[in-house]
């Protein structure tokens, strides 16, 4: 098994966490992650040949998001984010 960070890495995170479920592919090209993440959320891999259980991505659809936000296109009020737990 190999850990890899974002500041030393064999492999490319953004594919690596759309396959995982945590973010989704925005109409510019960028990963847009999981809203309950948070901004901070920073990736790290681990790659093994070890045989692992294989489970479904969550599909949190952020189109659907904005458009429930009202269509900001450029950013949304906090208010209007969902309530989480902190």
């Amino acid at each position: 098994a190999r850990a890899h960070t974002n500041a030393d890495s064999e492999v490319l995170h953004n594919p690596l966490t759309m396959l995982a479920g945590l973010g989704e592919l925005s109409s510019i090209g960028e990963v847009v992650l999981n809203l309950f993440l948070g901004p901070r959320f920073k990736t790290a891999v681990i790659t093994t040949n070890m045989p692992m259980a294989v489970d479904q991505p969550i599909d949190f659809d952020p189109k659907i998001f904005v458009v429930n936000a009202g269509n900001a296109p450029v950013s949304v009020p906090p208010e209007r984010y969902p309530s989480a737990t902190r």
